[in-house]
């Protein structure tokens, strides 16, 4: 086991159910050189490859984040401590004139802040943070001006035999069981480094379209009782997603977890004001919208008898979709928009009738090979080159035919443009 110099740690004393802990900080380089991977609390073999293959998948990611984001911040670390001999050290509050403190106060004052003295001999686990930690000693190789920064530090100690690893493993499913992940409506309402995220906001704040006039529930289906809105604001979220995605999937995440400069954010934002720019300009059915004075305006556009594709989730991402297809395949945005503005939008009309509305049950139909073929309609019908989702006009007609049961005679795949 290696040892250290003594570590001295300004911290907070405190107690949660029959855990006492202390709140401190380090620098990373102390976390590099003296926090282990809490792997080693396990005594599967299989189970510590299976941890340390699924840390080393993340690493890469954190040292992206620690290089390239300015604005860093990482949630405290929670760390074991076994063996050795760490001692703590209150240190006491004085009464001072200008501060009125009673008796109770100033004794709960004195227990709570004190130095936590670390002798060197002791072993740190991380047991919540070990994705961090691999990311710190990966980050550190690059830069050790990194490792001077200080990250915050929760100390809980345990014992060094069967029953403190026990513990140690119970607190370590529990922190994992009740840490609430950020839901995608969160991460669009509050992050500042997601581009898409930052962009959403921006557009639901500042244009017409959308301004006071997007769902905020949770989930990506609108509900039938909303006669105002024209989409979610997940929905509008996963639109801009596809719309802006400039890269492969992995390169796009990785994009999204960095704060672009303003400059990018601008041009980001301009791109997407023009694309809703260009819609409603060619989508009749959305300047009027914009401009109605009609406390349920979506109304018109959304109701028992199916209504505009644009005023369903799935029409909505699949015309936005589209416009992507058509802007890679080198067409203009102007005139992309105008394209799929020549297209049929009613959903009781063909070629929507039956493949994404059901007129009977008065309901969307949702199943994923029908959204795929919908969306090769569109692109057809808007002019679009149908090898860029791997088919052909031939190979559409007989999609469409299988998946509504009906005589190819009785259909006709046509272009609108």
């Amino acid at each position: 086991m290696n040892s250290y110099d003594s570590l001295y740690l300004p911290a907070l004393r405190a107690q949660m159910g029959d855990r006492v802990y202390y709140i401190s900080f380090m620098n990373m380089k102390d976390v590099q050189e003296r926090v282990f991977i809490a792997q080693e609390i396990h005594r599967s073999k299989n189970l510590n490859e299976l941890i340390q293959r699924q840390l080393s998948k993340r690493a890469p990611e954190i040292q992206d984040y620690l290089l390239q984001q300015i604005q860093r911040f990482f949630g405290a670390f929670v760390i074991g401590v076994y063996g050795g001999q760490p001692k703590w050290v209150e240190l006491g509050v004085e009464r001072r004139p200008h501060i009125i403190l009673d008796d109770e106060k100033l004794k709960k004052l004195n227990g709570a802040m004190g130095i936590l003295i670390l002798d060197g001999r002791e072993k740190l686990f991380a047991i919540d943070g070990q994705h961090r930690v691999a990311g710190i000693r990966q980050t550190l190789i690059h830069s050790e001006e990194i490792g001077k920064e200080e990250v915050t530090t929760i100390f809980v100690s345990h014992s060094n035999d069967e029953q403190g690893l026990a513990r140690t493993r119970r607190l370590f499913t529990t922190l994992n069981r009740y840490a609430k992940p950020l839901n995608k409506m969160d991460a669009i309402a509050l992050d500042e480094d997601d581009a898409v995220a930052i962009t959403t906001r921006n557009i639901v704040d500042n244009h017409p379209l959308f301004c006071d006039r997007i769902n905020i529930s949770q989930g990506k289906n609108i509900p039938s009782s909303d006669k105002k809105n024209i989409t979610t604001i997940i929905s509008l979220y996963d639109a801009l997603n596809i719309y802006l995605k400039n890269s492969s999937g992995r390169k796009w995440n990785q994009f999204k977890k960095i704060r672009p400069s303003e400059g990018q954010l601008q041009e980001i934002h301009n791109r997407s004001n023009c694309l809703w720019d260009h819609l409603s300009n060619h989508f009749s059915v959305l300047s009027k919208y914009g401009n109605s004075k009609l406390d349920e305006p979506a109304a018109l556009y959304r109701h028992n008898d199916g209504g505009h594709l644009l005023f369903r989730p799935i029409g909505f991402m699949m015309i936005i979709k589209v416009m992507k297809i058509l802007e890679d395949q080198n067409v203009s945005t102007q005139e992309a928009a105008k394209r799929i503005g020549q297209v049929p939008m009613e959903l009781k009309e063909n070629p929507w009738n039956g493949l994404l509305w059901n007129q009977h049950s008065k309901r969307m139909i949702t199943a994923k090979d029908n959204q795929n073929v919908a969306t090769a309609l569109l692109l057809y019908g808007a002019g679009g080159q149908l090898t860029s989702l791997n088919t052909s006009a031939e190979k559409l007609k007989e999609e469409l035919v299988g998946l509504l049961n009906t005589p190819s005679e009785f259909f006709e795949i046509k272009q609108y443009v």
